[in-house]
């Protein structure tokens, strides 16, 4: 039995699971990279339609204290093809 397959979290969980709204995940993680991240963005990345670039996966998976991994963009992207 795999531990990440119960650990998995896509980015829209997170968001939903009520830490924050796309906005404010957008300012924070923008706050958190020293850089702006646009609400679209995160849509984009929310409906599977984009993939961040590699830094800054890596960042959300630190923003988000290893919620959202490395591994959860490559399931989430498994799965949609």
């Amino acid at each position: 039995m795999l531990l990440w397959h119960f650990t998995a979290m896509h980015i829209s969980e997170f968001i939903a699971d009520g830490h924050k709204n796309q906005t404010a995940f957008a300012s924070d993680l923008g706050q958190f990279l020293g850089k702006p991240i646009d609400q679209s963005a995160v849509s984009r990345w929310c409906n599977k339609k984009r993939l961040p670039d590699y830094e800054t996966m890596k960042a959300i998976e630190a923003f988000t204290g290893g919620a959202v991994s490395l591994g959860d963009w490559e399931r989430a992207t498994s799965e949609a093809a």
